[in-house]
């Protein structure tokens, strides 16, 4: 799937949230396609890209190449519940679409506050999850009848 433009409003509204700094952390960044659309609208900024599934980043590794960002586009193997850097280390922490696939939430929000520098923006951006398969199918249902042409 193309998430071209879902990407470009995530970093236009990531940077209308106030200043991002020079270094990003992105937690589950996928194939790291947002830190690169951040580097290509804000030629200051340094990302590392992060993700705990190496299979991503195998994905993942060739686009800040072909992109020519492997100077500002860094690719790290970490468990969000468990980062590996030090305290107040990053001016911004984005994250999107990553929360609603952890099992627990318990430790994502504290471990993304303790590596975010004071002052800094935490941005992070996920799906909504019913809490029931009635509810997944009343939201179908509603979006299907939406565009019934018939």
């Amino acid at each position: 799937m193309d998430h071209a433009a879902v990407n470009c409003r995530f970093v236009q509204d990531l940077i209308a949230a106030g200043p991002i700094g020079e270094d990003g952390l992105d937690l589950g960044t996928g194939t790291a396609l947002i830190p690169i659309e951040l580097c290509q609208q804000d030629s200051s900024v340094r990302v590392m890209a992060s993700d705990a599934s190496t299979m991503m980043l195998d994905l993942a590794r060739y686009n800040p190449e072909v992109q020519g960002l492997m100077h500002r586009v860094q690719l790290q193997f970490i468990d969000v519940k468990k980062l590996i850097f030090l305290g107040s280390y990053f001016d911004t922490v984005m994250s999107n679409s990553l929360v609603h696939h952890l099992p627990t939430h318990e430790s994502f929000l504290p471990e993304a506050l303790r590596v975010l520098r004071t002052g800094g923006l935490l941005f992070v951006r996920d799906l909504c999850r019913p809490d029931s398969l009635e509810q997944v199918e009343s939201i179908v249902s509603q979006r299907q009848s939406r565009f019934d042409l018939g």
